[in-house]
């Protein structure tokens, strides 16, 4: 999917990730197509150092579930402006919501999860009174791991488009002097 020269942030949707399972480079592949600042893409080290640093569950075999790709989007998603320590203690969390007594992730939990940050932070771009009024609906319709989560990525995401707006505007000043 191409992105438009205007945007300043964009997440991959739901849709746009794969049913079938996926290795490592395809994952880079996928996610490094919503990344507009090619100093952050996302490369096969830190999806290993996520693994070692138990950020996101084992996988079984070579292949990453469609869970397992939200997971790496989400971090790649706070990873703009949390550590990944941060991203860790966060994480560690929320996982005890999402991962099953198997320590498998729990599919439609993640999904929703992802969902309510992509709709709320699409609806509420660039205001931030609506933006506090959606998240207030999302703190009461999930649990409080869930809606840190929610919170941290709507957060992140606006925190990273006021970055790229500060670059663009001193690109653009610097370009015309």
């Amino acid at each position: 999917m191409k992105l438009n020269e205007n945007e300043i942030v964009r997440d991959i949707t739901l849709e746009d990730i794969p049913e079938i399972e996926l290795y490592v480079d395809q994952i880079i592949t996928l996610l490094n197509q919503y990344t507009l600042d090619k100093e952050k893409y996302l490369t096969k080290a830190m999806i290993n150092n996520y693994s070692k640093a138990k950020i996101i569950e084992k996988i079984k075999g070579r292949k990453y579930s469609k869970a397992h790709i939200i997971i790496i989007a989400i971090i790649n998603r706070l990873k703009q402006t949390l550590t990944i320590n941060e991203i860790k203690l966060l994480m560690d969390k929320v996982n005890l919501n999402i991962l099953d007594k198997d320590e498998a992730y729990i599919l439609a939990i993640i999904e929703k999860i992802y969902q309510s940050y992509t709709d709320i932070f699409s609806q509420s771009y660039n205001d931030s009174e609506k933006l506090d009024e959606l998240l207030l609906n999302a703190s009461k319709e999930n649990s409080r791991c869930e809606y840190l989560l929610i919170e941290a990525l709507c957060l992140s995401a606006l925190s990273q488009s006021y970055q790229q707006k500060v670059k663009n505007s001193i690109s653009t000043e610097i370009i015309h002097k």
